[in-house]
């Protein structure tokens, strides 16, 4: 297989999440310090050339949040996330079916 078939696929966590009494799970917010840390995977995605070019996102509030922080951090290089529900919570099956259903033409894919 030649370079120019070579694909990337980068896994994110979401930041630090808060634990709010009384809140669903999927409604979790990031906590202080998440919002101090998801910019520094943005940054650090552009200072070392490891931008995408499509992110799938899960619907959850905290994902979301650091997929915020991180786009932020990729400024015009960033691509529009498409939010999953099927994500939330998805075991790694569910989440690599979701991933085979992108269009063939993603070279760079943030999950």
């Amino acid at each position: 297989m030649s370079g120019d078939h070579v694909k990337r696929l980068m896994i994110m966590r979401h930041a630090k999440a808060a634990w709010p009494t009384g809140v669903a799970d999927h409604e979790r917010p990031l906590a202080k310090r998440g919002h101090h840390e998801a910019p520094m995977i943005g940054r650090w995605m552009v200072e070392h050339g490891c931008l995408p070019d499509f992110i799938l996102c899960s619907s959850a509030l905290r994902t979301r949040q650091t997929c915020t922080w991180v786009c932020s951090e990729l400024g015009e290089k960033a691509p529009t996330p498409m939010l999953s529900d099927e994500l939330y919570a998805a075991p790694g099956g569910r989440i690599l079916r979701e991933i085979n259903h992108l269009p063939e033409g993603i070279t760079s894919l943030l999950v």
